[in-house]
Order: structure tokens, then C-alpha cells, then sequence
């Protein structure tokens, strides 16, 4: 198995490429290259240039070092002569799953040392059938990584996809949606890939909380500071835990739908039986789904919990063929902030958002008796049935004492802020890594009380992991 930093040329790392830490040279990414050290590269060292070339200067100077190169398949007769095969990586980029374009790859004449296969799949099954296409072929070294939204799990379990091998962004990706080496050490140092909680979601997963936070949590001693509960947290001398010292890592599933889900969860379990899954962390869309999947009261749960045994808190679920327990975190942590910014129940509040996240606070903020919610949101037709089944009214108000936002509004320059309302006091969901929303500029410039996407994440992320903890441990 081996693992290949990827990055524009650096004088720093040349020397860093071991047998099974490769490191890979995008020299079209790197700039001048008057100063590469050419003669320092070693046969674990990969040259890759996919710019121009036309007099083949830069090709000559990769040929003099001792470097592995990578060629792509459609470029290769122009250099068909010159690449000794066993310096060679042969390799093609296609748009997306095409099972005749992949064996036509897999069963090329040409000759080479590694062949490197990239495409975007669209859903887990294409990431499998291309595993199986490769088991079939085992006299070559081929290497198989997944661009786009399952680029991180499909990299993380490389090997049981039948690849020797995994690209990952030594700092910033060389190509979209590269996952970054750190992000994936992190998860092996937590978790040895042993113990898992899968993230659910519909599209990429690589910018949520989870993942930008979750995982750091056994390795940031600020950042366990930070998850500490905050005044709300705390009744009397009842205590809420923090997480016990068994690690898990969380690892993204962007599925498509549940059948999907369980497709993941039987290739885990028919790779390793020391794959244990502990639970899910549900975000959009799947929430509501996965409430009546389970047959939950809830409208939505974002928390479900895989136990061992039968104990009060959970029920078999002939679906998942476990004891399961499940939860909305997300409306624990609305109710404690509401406590903590002391926000009166005759509030004027301006609810925004019609999603599975609008839906459960409009829903918790009617039951704890807040007579003054108003809904809005950008989709009219999504909010009149929500505002027809919880029987709230709709409104686009120009003042209000709290302003929820459960919607991305805000985190991009170009929106338009207009349709909110002026505010008092602030939740604001949107979350998008360490970047603070136009909503969250606002409130500071007028030094307003608020709760951005962070602060609501480590909150419910606390009761969360205090669910997964009960049942896995």
C-alpha cells in the first residue's frame, strides 16, 4: 500500500519520497522551474506536467532524473519511445463511470509500471463494479481514486477497493476535490478506520462540521475547550459529559438514497469485521427520510445510534439488523441557546428556511410556546406547505427581536440580504469551514448577541457524541 503526496514542486520535500510515501510533482502547477533540483529526484518521486510542452524541454528534464513520470494514455504515443516501462505510470481521467472506457484502459498493450484510473462516480456501486474489474486483472499494479463527493471515503479504504495506492493533497488539492493527507492521518490516528460514525448526506460532505471539527476533537486540546457545554448545559449539579476516551473518526457517505446507505454499511462489514460502525450523522436531505425510515415520531432525526444490546432507550430495526436509538440533536441545541441568549417567549421571531432543519425548530419554537414565529423562506411553495402543516403564519418582517437562519444566506458575496429582517439577536446556521457569514459581520459591527454555525455545531454536537458514546460503549 502506498500513499502519494500530491503538490506543486518544493525544494523542501524532494527529498521526502520513500517506498511507501510517494510524492508527486505537478510541475505545470509549480511555476518557474528553473530552480528545480532535477538530479534530486529519486525512483519514488512522480513528475507529472499536463501543460504545454511543445519542444519537449520539460519531458527531457524529467526523462534525466530518476523520477517515475506519469503520462496521460491520450498523450503517451508522443513519448511512446522514450519512457522506459518501468519508470512509467500510465494514466486516463474520465468524466464519470463507463465501464468500456475502464477495461479498455485496464486491458491496454501498453506497458507500464502502475496504471492510474480517475473518474468522478456518481454512486458506490460504480466505485465497486470498478473494484471487481480490477480483482479480475490481478498480474498489474493499478491504481484506482474517486474524484468528487466520494473522493474521501473511496481514497480512506483505497486498499479494499484493489488500489496500491492513494493520492492526497499534501496542502492545497492539485485537482478538485483531492482530499487533503492531514484530514485522512487524522481519521487513521483516531480511529485505525476500527471504529466509525458514518456522515450522511446528499452531496459533498468535506466542509461540514464533522468533518472540519468532529475529527479534530482527539487531537486539538482548544478545540475540547471549546467543546466544553456551555451555562445552559448545566441544571443544578447534573453534568453533561464530555465524550469518553474511545475514539471514532467520522467518515463521509454522501449516498443517494437509503438502499444506498446499506449498500455501504454490507461492503464495510464483508471487508473487515474490524470495521464496527457506531451510528450516523444525519444532515440534508436525509433527515426526514431517515425519521420515517425508522419509524421515528420525529419530522426529522440528524442522530442515529447502532447498540449491541436492548435497553430502554432503543428498538430493533430489522433494516439496519441492530438495536437502534435515535435522535435530533439539532433541537437540543436550539432549546439551550434560546436559554442562553434569554430569548422571552413573546419574542418576535423571523424563522428563514423551509428545509428538514426549518421544519423542527419551527416545530420545537411552537411547542415551547413562542407566540410571535413567523416563517419566510426563498422557496414559496416549500414554505406554504410548512406553514399549512404546523399551522404557523408566513410573513417577511421588517424588525424582529431573533432572526433564525437555516439556510446558507449569507455566506456568499453576491447574496442578497434584503428578504431578512432587521435584528436583535442572531442564530445563524450558515457553515461553509471557518468562513463567518455576512449575517455574523452584521451582528458584530453592532455588537449584537448571536449563535453562528460553529457555536450551534459544537452544542449539538456534544449531545450528540453523548448518544453514539451510550450505545457504542
Amino acid at each position: 500500500m502506498i500513499i502519494i503526496f500530491s503538490s506543486p514542486y518544493m525544494e523542501d520535500f524532494i527529498d521526502s519520497s520513500m517506498k511507501h510515501r510517494m510524492h508527486e510533482f505537478r510541475l505545470d502547477l509549480s511555476g518557474d522551474l528553473k530552480e528545480v533540483k532535477w538530479h534530486k529526484f529519486n525512483q519514488f518521486t512522480i513528475l507529472t506536467n499536463r501543460g504545454e510542452d511543445p519542444d519537449k524541454q520539460i519531458f527531457k528534464r524529467m526523462l534525466s532524473s530518476k523520477a517515475m513520470i506519469d503520462l496521460d494514455i491520450e498523450e503517451y504515443q508522443e513519448y511512446a519511445e522514450e519512457v522506459p516501462s518501468e519508470r512509467l505510470i500510465l494514466s486516463t481521467h474520465l468524466r464519470d463511470f463507463d465501464q468500456k472506457q475502464i477495461e479498455d484502459f485496464l486491458d491496454t498493450s501498453i506497458g507500464a509500471k502502475y496504471y492510474k484510473l480517475i473518474f468522478e462516480p456518481k454512486s458506490f456501486s460504480e466505485m465497486t463494479a470498478c473494484a471487481k474489474m480490477i480483482a479480475a486483472r490481478p498480474n498489474r499494479k493499478y491504481i484506482f481514486n474517486a474524484l468528487g463527493k466520494w473522493a474521501f471515503f473511496q481514497r480512506t479504504f483505497f486498499y479494499h477497493f484493489n488500489s496500491i495506492a492513494a493520492y492526497f493533497a499534501l496542502i492545497e488539492p492539485v485537482v478538485h476535490s483531492q482530499p487533503n493527507f492531514w484530514e485522512f492521518t487524522k481519521v487513521l490516528a483516531i480511529s485505525q478506520l476500527e471504529n466509525i460514525v458514518l456522515l450522511i448526506g446528499g452531496g459533498d460532505l468535506s466542509k461540514s462540521g464533522s468533518m472540519t471539527w468532529g475529527n479534530d476533537f482527539y487531537s486539538d486540546e482548544e478545540l475540547q475547550n471549546m467543546m466544553r457545554p456551555p451555562k445552559s448545559m448545566i441544571d443544578g449539579e447534573e453534568y453533561l459529559s464530555l465524550p469518553k476516551e474511545k475514539h471514532y473518526a467520522y467518515l463521509p457517505a454522501p449516498i443517494n438514497d437509503i438502499a444506498e446507505l446499506h449498500e455501504v454499511l454490507d461492503w464495510l462489514k464483508s471487508q473487515n469485521a474490524e470495521h464496527n460502525v457506531f451510528g450516523l450523522a444525519i444532515t440534508s436531505p436525509f433527515k426526514h427520510e431517515m425519521a420515517k425510515y425508522l419509524g421515528s415520531h420525529r419530522h426529522g432525526v440528524n442522530t442515529v445510534a447502532f447498540w449491541k444490546e436492548k435497553t430502554f432507550k432503543n428498538s430493533y430495526h430489522e433494516g439496519f439488523e441492530s438495536f437502534v436509538s435515535c435522535t435530533n440533536t439539532d433541537i437540543a441545541a436550539l432549546s439551550h441557546i434560546l436559554r442562553d441568549m434569554k430569548i422571552a417567549k413573546d419574542a418576535l421571531v423571523q424563522l428563514y428556511g423551509s428545509g428538514d432543519c426549518a421544519y423542527a425548530f419551527a416545530a420545537q419554537l411552537k411547542r415551547q410556546g413562542y407566540t410571535k414565529l413567523y416563517l419566510n423562506a426563498r422557496n414559496k411553495e416549500k414554505l406554504k406547505e410548512l406553514s399549512a402543516t404546523l399551522e404557523l403564519p408566513m410573513q417577511e418582517l421588517e424588525k424582529c427581536d431573533l432572526l433564525i437562519n437555516t439556510t446558507p444566506l449569507g455566506m456568499q458575496e453576491e447574496d442578497d440580504l434584503s428578504v431578512l429582517p432587521e435584528f436583535s439577536a442572531l442564530i445563524d446556521l450558515a457553515i461553509l469551514g471557518n468562513n463567518e457569514s455576512k449575517l455574523i459581520d452584521i451582528a458584530y459591527e453592532k455588537d449584537i448577541p448571536f449563535a453562528d454555525g460553529e457555536d450551534f455545531w459544537v452544542i449539538q454536537h456534544i449531545f450528540q457524541r453523548k448518544e453514539i458514546d451510550e450505545a457504542a460503549f
